[in-house]
């Protein structure tokens, strides 16, 4: 094997194993991280430019900031550094699970991130105005709905050791971010999300209209963003309904 193949092994092997708009995501939230990280050095303020600020999106119709917030996931490039990581393990293996990895299961995949944006914006307008990045949040809304579709999974915390419940995800990182001063508050918004939508028994995005069948025109992007892995054919998932599936690592 040449020395490339064998530099694939690693973390550029896990990069291209990852689906589509997870790694577009993951890439994003990366390049973000670093490029606030290099203006701060220079003086400038990239963070102020991406940060919701309602004030700024209904004043001056900075309507790009309902979008760049979510780009942010930390407070800091180590922050930055460690949710993205939890971004590119736990959600790649989420869209893998055979309800996302079709065609179609892509585009609910891809709907349901919308929705849990939406959500938190909500959340922000009429409760938090403070809030100046989601990213965290959008992130704990899709981990805590992926904990709760693998209840029998198990996962573990730095060392294969401390091996839990997968299902704990969520709780164990929020308790981890507020041990280390972290965005533990946005994590838990999140997650209170999700945990809410499950008990309402909420479905899916556009779950309302799976049974009558979406319009074809809305499922033209799952090529686009579907896994590499074969997958199953799929339906909409009922949150809080999903039957286990083994955890992979």
């Amino acid at each position: 094997m040449s020395g490339r193949g064998q530099s694939q092994t690693g973390a550029e092997l896990w990069f291209h194993a990852m689906p589509r708009l997870t790694k577009l995501y993951f890439s994003a939230t990366m390049l973000t991280a670093f490029l606030i990280y290099l203006s701060q050095m220079v003086g400038i303020s990239l963070w102020e430019w991406l940060s919701l600020d309602w004030g700024l999106v209904l004043g001056k119709l900075q309507t790009w900031r309902l979008s760049s917030n979510f780009l942010v996931l930390g407070s800091g490039l180590l922050s930055s550094c460690w949710h993205a990581g939890l971004l590119g393990c736990y959600l790649a293996q989420m869209q893998q699970d055979k309800r996302f990895r079709t065609e179609r299961g892509s585009v609910e995949f891809l709907a349901l991130l919308l929705v849990g944006a939406v959500l938190i914006l909500a959340t922000s307008f009429l409760l938090w105005p403070e809030l100046r990045f989601g990213g965290p949040a959008l992130l704990f809304w899709m981990l805590t709905i992926f904990s709760r579709m693998q209840p029998e999974a198990r996962t573990y915390f730095l060392h294969p050791k401390l091996e839990y419940s997968l299902q704990w995800m969520p709780l164990v990182h929020v308790v981890a971010l507020y041990l280390a001063r972290g965005s533990w508050a946005l994590a838990s918004l999140g997650a209170g999300l999700a945990y809410a939508a499950m008990t309402l028994q909420i479905r899916t995005p556009l779950g309302a209209w799976l049974d009558k069948g979406l319009p074809e025109s809305l499922y033209a992007l799952g090529p686009r963003l579907r896994s590499p892995l074969p997958g199953m054919e799929g339906r909409g998932v009922r949150l809080g309904e999903a039957q286990p599936a083994p955890a992979q690592h």
